[in-house]
């Protein structure tokens, strides 16, 4: 059962996760 705030909870974790992920790939453009 998908309630509005645990599909705002599941949106904000996957945006954190690309957020994570677009952080660790900048940081990694600007080590190399």
């Amino acid at each position: 059962m998908h309630t509005e705030r645990g599909v705002r909870r599941l949106g904000l974790q996957k945006a954190s996760l690309l957020l994570s992920c677009h952080s660790y790939h900048g940081d990694q453009a600007s080590f190399t």
